[in-house]
């Protein structure tokens, strides 16, 4: 990933691997843009997470398989979007 940035000139990409929801998000920056790679089944958790952390109006990009028995991930904005009057 980080030959990928400097091949492609995209400085100011920071990397996260491994457990997100374990990582100390206070020293970083909000960023304006998040990739989820994976989410190991916490991808609703995950979400609130960066919702809290990232710009407003920041964008959210998740790549996600799901199984036949509909145990995918969320399929409307409304059904991830954090309550901004309830913490």
């Amino acid at each position: 990933m980080t030959e990928n940035c400097r091949r492609f000139g995209t400085p100011g990409i920071e990397a996260i691997i491994g457990d997100f929801l374990s990582v100390d998000l206070s020293a970083l920056e909000a960023p304006d843009a998040i990739f989820i790679g994976g989410h190991g089944g916490k991808l609703v958790e995950i979400l609130m997470v960066v919702s809290k952390k990232m710009k407003e109006n920041g964008v959210i990009v998740f790549n996600s398989v799901s199984d036949e028995r509909g145990s995918g991930p969320p399929n409307r904005s409304s059904d991830i979007r954090p309550n901004p009057y309830h913490d």
